[in-house]
């Protein structure tokens, strides 16, 4: 057994992190880009239809500000915990492989 390996996650990594598999790398990129997908697709679709009545006649620049502030939470906090929760077997396979945390006071190489 080597050295533990601190793993620090950026961007759309963080949306699959699951308290419930602990310790395990993130997925490859290219199923986090599925997952993504299946996430925002629905979201993009239907958010120019329910917002329209509270965007209609506001800049484009505003109009995308307000889209942009209501579906990075829901994207965030609701959709994307459960997509990655549904997608969990494929996404963590048992054989996935695990690291250990170093913690915040311990010497980094």
């Amino acid at each position: 057994m080597g050295d533990p390996k601190v793993l620090r996650v950026n961007g759309l990594e963080a949306w699959f992190v699951l308290p419930e598999v602990p310790n395990v790398l993130p997925p490859p990129k290219w199923k986090t880009a599925i997952v993504s997908a299946i996430g925002i697709y629905p979201v993009i679709s239907m958010m120019p239809i329910l917002l329209k009545p509270i965007i209609n006649g506001l800049p484009a620049w505003l109009a995308t500000l307000v889209s942009i502030a209501i579906m990075m939470p829901l994207m965030t906090w609701i959709i994307m915990p459960q997509i990655t929760r549904l997608f969990k077997p494929w996404l963590y396979p048992p054989e996935a492989k695990h690291f250990t945390h170093k913690s915040s006071s311990s010497k980094l190489n």
